[in-house]
C-alpha cells in the first residue's frame, strides 16, 4: 500500500516535470538573447549588424565560442526572417574604445544576404 502511494507520487511528479523539460529546451536561447542582438544597419539597409558580448564562457578568440556565436547569428536570421537564401559574414571586429556602444557589446559582425544566382 505504501509503495503504491509513493509510486503515484513519483508518477505525478514526473508528469509535473515534463513542462519544465520543455522550458529548459527553450532556455538554449537564453544566452543568445542575453549576450547578442541583430538589426538592419542604419547606414546600409543591405547590411545586418550582429553584436555580441564576450565572457569567460564565450571568449573572443576561441573556435568553440565562435561556433556558438555563428549559431546565434543563424538563429537570429531565421527568427527575424532575414536572408532566406543564406548570408555571409562581411566583417568581424571588436568595438573601438570611442565607438558608440549602447549595449556594451564586445564584437560587431556585418552580414550580407547571399542570393541564388539566376542560371
Amino acid at each position: 500500500m505504501v509503495f503504491e502511494r509513493y509510486s503515484c507520487f513519483f508518477a505525478l511528479a514526473a508528469v509535473a516535470l515534463l513542462p519544465s523539460c520543455a522550458a529548459m529546451e527553450g532556455a538554449q536561447d537564453f544566452d543568445r538573447h542575453r549576450m547578442s542582438s541583430i538589426r538592419v544597419s542604419e547606414a546600409d539597409p543591405e547590411i545586418y549588424i550582429f553584436e555580441a558580448q564576450i565572457s569567460a564562457e564565450y571568449p573572443a578568440n576561441n573556435d568553440v565560442a565562435e561556433a556558438v556565436r555563428m549559431e546565434w547569428i543563424e538563429s537570429w536570421m531565421e527568427v527575424r526572417k532575414f536572408c532566406p537564401e543564406g548570408f555571409e559574414v562581411v566583417e568581424r571586429r571588436p568595438f573601438g574604445k570611442d565607438e558608440p556602444n549602447p549595449y556594451r557589446s564586445d564584437l560587431r559582425y556585418q552580414l550580407r544576404c547571399e542570393f541564388e544566382s539566376a542560371s
